[in-house]
C-alpha cells in the first residue's frame, strides 16, 4: 500500500515537490517556535526563589569616579539606608549588586576537585532576606555577626551544592570561588535563586555579602526597598526628596520590579510573538495550497476513482486512499525537517536547552503538521467519497 502511495504522489511530483517544500520549511519554523515555548513554559514552572511583591528599586548615582572616594560613597550609601528606615511606608529594606530582572551579570569559574565549576555570582547586604523573601532550606543568612568571620560568607542554591558537594552537607564548607576577601564559606542554602526572572534557565548560584562599613569593595549596590500593602505611586515622590536631602548632589532612579519584570516579559516574548505569526502565516499557505491541490486532485482523477468504484471499491477505500497519499506527503516533508532539526541537540548547538526540551517540541511539531494535514484533507476526501461510477462516465 505504501509503495502505491509513494507512485501516486511521485506521478505528481512537480505540485507535490512545491507542497513538501512548503510543510518542510513550515515545520522547521513550527519546531522552533514550540522550543522556544517549550523552554519558556518549563523555566516559568520553576521556582524563581524570591518574591518581587511590593518591592521597589533605587538606583544611586553618586556622580564620583568609579574607583576613588570609597569611603565618601559608602558613608553615603548607609546614611541613605539610615534615613528610609524612618519612612513609614517602608516595611524593609536591602541592597543588591545585580537587581533582579536586570541584564547585568557576574558568571565566575574555577577548578574544583580537578573539574571545572562555573556559578552566577551576586553581592547582597543583610536586609536583602526580607526584602524579597527569600527562603533557605539549610543554614542562614548574613548577619552582623558575620563581621568578625575569618572568612567571607555566602548563600548558594541547591543546584551549586550538589555540583560542588555531591551528597554531602555543604554548610560550612569554602568554595573555590576567590573574591578580595579569600575564599568564601557556604552558611545557607536555597532552593534557587534566578535573577534573571521566571523565563531564564536555572543556573548555578551564589550570593556572597556586603559588608556596611567596607571601603575596599568596587561593587556598590541598588538600595531595594518593599513597602507596606496601600503604598500608592504617590510616595515616590517623597522618597526622592528624603534621599536628595541626606545626598544632595546624588541622583536616583524609582523603578518597581513588577515594572522591570513586565520589561523583560515584553523583550523575551516579542521574538517569539513574532516567530509565532510567521508560523501561522506559513501554516495557513500550507493549508490552502493542500486543500486546493487535493481538491484539483480530485477533480483530475474522477474517471480514475469512477473506475475504482465500479469494480467493487467502497467510499470508505476512496477516502482513505486520499487522506494515505497526502499523509505520505506530509511524511516526506517533515521527515527532511526532523532530520534537519535533530542535529542541534545532537551537535549541542545550544547547550541550556534540554533534550527533553527538543524531544517535546518535536512531537508537538508533528503533531500540529499531521492534525494540519488530516483537516486539509477531509472535504476533498469527502467529495471524492461522492463519487459515483455513473457520474465517471459522463465526466469530460
Amino acid at each position: 500500500m505504501i509503495k502505491h502511495f509513494l507512485k501516486m504522489v511521485w506521478n505528481r511530483k512537480r505540485i507535490n515537490g512545491l507542497i513538501m517544500i512548503e510543510i518542510f520549511f513550515s515545520f522547521v519554523v513550527l519546531f522552533t517556535v514550540i522550543t522556544a515555548t517549550v523552554y519558556y513554559v518549563s523555566n516559568y514552572r520553576k521556582p524563581l526563589g524570591f518574591s518581587i511583591d511590593r518591592v521597589w528599586s533605587i538606583s544611586v548615582n553618586t556622580r564620583l569616579p568609579w574607583k576613588t572616594h570609597m569611603k565618601e560613597k559608602v558613608d553615603g550609601m548607609n546614611q541613605l539606608t539610615l534615613a528610609l528606615r524612618g519612612l513609614p511606608e517602608i516595611e524593609s529594606i536591602g541592597g543588591i549588586s545585580m537587581v533582579p530582572y536586570s541584564r547585568i551579570d557576574g558568571i565566575y569559574g574555577a577548578d574544583y576537585n580537578g573539574r571545572p565549576v562555573e556559578t552566577h555570582m551576586n553581592h547582597a547586604t543583610d536586609g536583602l532576606k526580607d526584602v524579597l523573601t527569600i527562603e533557605l532550606t539549610a543554614g542562614r543568612w548574613f548577619s552582623s555577626d558575620d563581621d568578625a568571620a575569618k572568612s567571607e560568607p555566602a548563600i548558594i542554591n541547591e543546584r551549586l551544592a550538589k555540583d560542588l558537594f555531591g551528597s554531602d552537607d555543604p554548610l560550612g564548607k569554602e568554595i573555590p570561588f576567590a573574591s578580595q576577601h579569600g575564599k568564601p564559606r557556604v552558611v545557607g542554602i536555597v532552593k534557587d535563586f534566578r535573577k534573571s526572572g521566571e523565563f531564564s534557565q536555572p543556573v548555578n548560584y551564589m550570593i556572597s555579602r556586603i559588608k556596611s562599613n567596607d571601603t575596599t569593595e568596587l561593587n556598590l549596590w541598588d538600595i531595594l526597598i518593599k513597602v507596606k500593602p496601600g503604598t500608592t505611586a504617590a510616595f515616590q515622590e517623597r522618597l526622592v526628596k528624603t534621599m536628595e536631602t541626606v545626598a544632595k548632589n546624588w541622583t536616583f532612579d524609582v523603578v518597581r520590579l513588577e515594572h522591570e519584570r513586565e520589561s523583560d516579559f515584553k523583550l523575551r516574548l516579542a521574538p517569539l510573538i513574532a516567530g509565532g505569526l510567521i508560523a501561522s502565516f506559513l501554516l495557513i499557505m500550507v493549508a490552502l495550497g493542500l486543500i486546493g491541490v487535493l481538491w484539483q486532485n480530485v477533480s483530475q482523477r474522477t474517471k480514475e476513482i469512477g473506475l475504482r468504484r465500479a469494480m467493487g471499491g467502497t467510499a470508505q477505500h476512496v477516502y482513505r486512499q486520499i487522506l494515505g497519499e497526502q499523509f505520505v506527503i506530509t511524511t516526506l516533508g517533515v521527515l527532511v525537517g526532523s532530520i534537519l532539526v535533530m542535529q542541534v541537540p545532537l551537535l549541542d548547538l545550544i547547550g541550556f536547552i534540554q533534550p527533553g526540551t527538543y524531544i517535546a517540541a518535536l512531537t508537538i511539531s508533528l503533531i500540529l503538521m499531521y492534525a494540519l494535514t488530516y483537516l486539509c484533507s477531509l472535504f476533498p476526501s469527502w467529495l471524492a467519497m461522492d463519487i459515483e461510477p455513473a457520474e465517471a462516465l459522463h465526466y469530460e
